[in-house]
Order: structure tokens, then sequence, then C-alpha cells
């Protein structure tokens, strides 16, 4: 009998104990603060756009996979488990045209790239980041507001995430093999020399290019390296300067070279900076 009456007494003190924390859980997430929805966080960034720019016509849309490396990052201790912040992509999506009479609004399909901002998902705060003069302070603001925790096993790809960000060129000139630096040289020459008219030259000089690079050793030698000094992290990429060009002048003087790139970086993600700034690679 007595134990029939202790493995009740546990079960009882089992199943209050279970009350109280499904209670406190219940209490933690009716607590929380409601996040804004993808459709609230698009109408603020576009009204804050528009505010800062004076645009009539903006549009927007997700840059998920910069959500999701971003949250990758995250300090959770500070931030919580959720994702705290939307980036979007933005374009104007059209112009207006006055006649003596009317106004036509004209839609254009991606008529002319703005940017990238970041919204709050909590706050609803807009950051304006790459696209946007005052992108560095801005970064840092976000940063700030919403935590991140870097360290060394990371460094290259938070790296590429900040260079997204602040730089919006998805990474094309930041070189970490020779498939890529190759297809990057031979597109730069076909697009300056305009391949329609002049494929054979430029492949020529693409060729040209590539055989003197290969003797430099540094085909070999692509990969980013790291490095902590002084409290600071240091993380260096092998990028590729392209050939100048437009399309009222295809040929320009020069050819695309290699740099060494190197960010400093904090553990907390807010200092982060060039240190160096396209130094010949050697």
């Amino acid at each position: 009998m007595s134990i029939i009456k202790t493995q009740s007494h546990i079960k009882h003190n089992g199943l209050f104990l279970y009350i109280i924390v499904l209670s406190c859980s219940i209490s933690i997430v009716s607590a929380q603060v409601p996040q804004l929805t993808d459709e609230q966080a698009r109408e603020k960034a576009i009204s804050a756009i528009k505010d800062k720019l004076n645009e009539k016509f903006v549009s927007v849309h997700r840059l998920e996979n910069l959500e999701d490396s971003y949250f990758d990052y995250q300090d959770y201790s500070l931030s919580g488990l959720s994702h705290g912040v939307y980036f979007f992509e933005a374009s104007r999506d059209g112009t207006e045209i006055k006649g003596k009479q009317m106004i036509f609004h004209t839609i254009t399909d991606g008529g002319g790239p703005i940017g990238y901002v970041a919204v709050a998902r909590k706050t609803g705060k807009v950051y304006f980041l790459h696209g946007f003069k005052e992108k560095m302070t801005e970064f840092k603001d976000l940063v700030t507001d919403i935590p991140v925790k870097i360290d060394k096993n990371n460094l290259d790809y938070w790296g590429r995430v900040y260079f997204d960000l602040v730089y919006g060129q998805d990474n094309k000139d930041l070189i970490n093999d020779s498939g890529l630096l190759k297809y990057g040289v031979d597109s730069n020459y076909c697009a300056a020399y305009w391949c329609s008219q002049n494929k054979s030259k430029a492949e020529h000089k693409s060729e040209a290019w590539w055989k003197t690079f290969k003797k430099t050793g540094l085909s070999e030698r692509l990969e980013s390296t790291t490095k902590e000094d002084n409290g600071f992290y240091y993380v260096t990429y092998k990028r590729l300067r392209l050939l100048g060009w437009s399309w009222f002048s295809p040929v320009k003087t020069g050819d695309p070279f290699m740099t060494d790139w190197t960010l400093r970086i904090s553990s907390d993600g807010k200092n982060i900076g060039k240190s160096i700034f396209d130094s010949k690679s050697n």
C-alpha cells in the first residue's frame, strides 16, 4: 500500500509541475511583443524609402537568403531565437509622365534599383543599407539593435554577409576559386570588347590575361585567410577589380587585376570596416 501511495504522490507532483511549466510558458508567449508580418514590414519599408528619397513609386522584394544568413549569427542570449529582421531589395517601379490634362504612371519591370533596407520585426525600425549614403552608420545601428556574435570559425561567411548588406554586389568580385575567377575575367572582357562584334579579340585578351596570371601562382592561393590580433579578427579576401567599360566606349585601357581586401571585425560585429582596401596581391 505504501508503494502505491508513493507512486500516486509522485504522479500528482509530476502533474502539478507540468501544469506550472505549461502556465509559465503560456505567460511568456502571451507577454511577447507581436512581430510585424511580411506585409506590414513591406509597407514600412516602402513608406520609409518614399519619404527619404521623395520617390512616388517604389516596390520591394524579400531577401530571405540574407535573413537566414543574419539569423545564423544573432546573439540568441540577447535577441531570442526568432528571426529579428526582414531584408528587402527596393527598386523604382515606374515613372510619372505629366501631360496637359492628365498624369500617367508608367509601370516598368525593375525600373531602376534603389538598394537594400532592413526592417526590425519587433520595433518596425527601418535601416538603410546598400544604395544609401549612410549605409555604414545604419549597419552599425542594425547590429547594435539586433546583436550578433562572431568568432574565428565564421569570419569568412560573416564578412560576405556584411559585403552583401553594405556593398550589395552579391560577392561577385570576392574570389575564392579559379573557376569563378576565370568566369569573371572572361565575362569582363566579353562585355568590354562587345562579344557580339569582337568575340575573338575578347577571347584572346582573356586567354592572355589568364596565362600571365597563372605564372604569379595566385591561382592556387585564392582562399580567404583569417587571423586574430589585439582583440580583433581579420579576414582577407582576394578581390577581382574589373576592367572599366561603358556602352558608349566599348574598349578601355588597362586590364582586370587582383587585390587583397581585408575586413577588421569585432566579436559583436559592431566594429567592422575596411582595414586594407585594394592593396595589390602578391
